[in-house]
């Protein structure tokens, strides 16, 4: 089978502090199937998409073969600029494209921060970096205790420019023009997945991203709005071959359960919740059965 490839989403990351964005992915599916190359990859958390597509580029590259690419989120526009004939047009080492809740139409929440970034001076960003990096002088012997904190402040420094960074490149607006205009490539097969959350859903809701799923929820932008898994809408999530929407928030996707409720997962399991490494297995599973089709 290709190697599978791995792309994580906005203000992503492979590892850090130990915390793994795709958590425990690599690994069960090395276990799972025999002989299978997993390569997780790491882009610059806050970049646009075509210099995120680039570094997503250099490290495929460096495989040596063809994959299948499995992207989570934003993950999935850098790779589909890098796959793209108007885009890096690097088709030639891409079996499959496979992403999950991907905002292939835009998210209405980018939309909504940068309208408000966009009233705050100049003068006010410019102070709230002074403070990150005061707190970095006074914070450092606390942050030197923990392993690979210097990765930790260097991804926390990437709000400080928020406005000018990736998520100019989700908005609604950017991605009409981006879907008009990179297209996808021939030979590639596209196949995508929703996530939903929430009340009325099977999956419950952090409090946290609760405002969020409503700014989604309540949006009437075409295909950006609705059900959603409190980040991305179905709708948006849709691109080539639809294989169905998976029962859990944007976090839980790649096994972060963000609702305090993991002592009850363990104590009910009975209850089918969602298990990410399931689900990644399957996805796998899925590739491994088209190349032999």
């Amino acid at each position: 089978m290709h190697p599978v490839v791995l792309a994580h989403g906005f203000f992503g990351f492979a590892e850090i502090v130990g915390i793994q964005y795709f958590k425990g992915v690599e690994d069960h599916l090395k276990n799972r199937f025999s002989g299978l190359r997993v390569v997780t990859t790491e882009v610059a958390p806050n970049d646009l998409v075509e210099d995120r597509a680039a570094q997503l580029w250099s490290q495929i590259e460096r495989i040596g073969e063809k994959v299948h690419i499995v992207a989570h989120s934003m993950g999935g526009l850098d790779s589909r600029f890098m796959i793209s004939p108007h885009g890096l047009d690097k088709s030639e080492r891409v079996a499959s494209l496979t992403t999950i809740a991907t905002p292939h139409w835009g998210s209405p929440i980018a939309d909504y921060i940068l309208e408000r970034y966009d009233q705050v001076s100049s003068e006010e960003v410019d102070r709230f970096a002074e403070k990150l990096s005061r707190l970095d002088r006074k914070a450092r012997k606390i942050i030197k205790i923990l392993k690979g904190t210097g990765e930790v402040w260097r991804y926390l420094l990437e709000f400080s420019r928020l406005g000018d960074g990736g998520l100019n490149h989700l908005k609604t607006s950017y991605l009409r023009e981006f879907n008009q205009t990179y297209g996808d490539a021939p030979g590639v097969s596209y196949f995508s997945y929703g996530g939903v959350s929430g009340p009325g859903e099977k999956d419950p809701l952090p409090a946290h991203i609760f405002i969020p799923w409503a700014l989604v929820l309540l949006s009437d932008i075409a295909r950006a709005g609705g059900r959603n898994d409190g980040m991305v809408a179905v709708e948006s999530a849709k691109w080539g071959h639809y294989k169905g929407e998976i029962p859990a928030d944007h976090f839980k996707q790649v096994g972060h359960d963000l609702t305090g409720l993991g002592w009850l997962r363990k104590l009910l399991p009975w209850l089918h919740w969602f298990d990410h490494l399931e689900f990644f297995e399957q996805v796998v599973a899925e590739l491994r059965d088209s190349e032999n089709s």
